[in-house]
């Protein structure tokens, strides 16, 4: 991960702490990368690792008075992928043998309870963004950013026009934008939409 002095980090962990969302920017364009090639080598999948690291960044963002108390960004920022990485192994299986398997398998396992770990802030999210969604914006989103068809794939699908479905689907990431950056600040629209808009 990128390496900084600790007066840098310390103080743009405490810029973040105080809302100052250019900052926060400014962490996520520094450690998406290595985040994300952690959470690929544990999913094995590029869908999946993007949605642990906008997890990982949201729960920076939405927790980030306890920035405060922290000295050392890339650590902290480990200790919440890991965690967040945790929980989605945990959804694989109700098998708490293999639960047990899968934390020993990572780095401190031993010192992580699976039951205090919390998931899904993304997925959450847009469920509540996608609620303001026409229903043919709603299918076009999911079949585009989902199930990651093109949009002559959708439009056969749904017999529209190319033209109809990047319409719906622009008009689609321009609420879903608006709303997360009305209801929760630009830096959560940021998290959610980046991954998305740059599929």
């Amino acid at each position: 991960m990128p390496t900084h002095t600790l007066y840098t980090e310390k103080e743009l962990l405490l810029r973040i702490a105080d809302g100052d969302e250019q900052a926060f920017t400014t962490l996520f364009e520094q450690y998406r990368s290595p985040l994300f090639d952690y959470a690929f080598r544990i999913t094995k999948t590029v869908a999946i690792a993007e949605e642990l690291v906008q997890d990982t960044f949201l729960k920076i963002w939405l927790y980030r008075d306890r920035l405060r108390t922290v000295d050392h960004a890339a650590s902290y920022l480990n200790r919440i992928m890991r965690n967040v990485s945790i929980d989605w192994l945990r959804r694989l299986s109700l098998d708490r043998q293999l639960q047990k398997t899968i934390v020993a398998t990572l780095p401190g396992g031993a010192n992580t309870t699976i039951e205090d770990l919390d998931y899904g802030e993304t997925a959450r999210l847009l469920q509540e963004a996608m609620t303001g969604l026409s229903p043919q914006q709603r299918e076009v989103f999911l079949l585009s950013r989902q199930e990651g068809l093109s949009y002559a794939e959708i439009a056969e699908r749904l017999s529209l026009s190319p033209n109809t479905v990047r319409n719906h689907l622009v008009k689609a990431l321009k609420h879903l934008r608006d709303y997360l950056g009305r209801e929760y600040g630009p830096a959560v629209a940021m998290v959610v939409l980046f991954f998305l808009e740059n599929r």
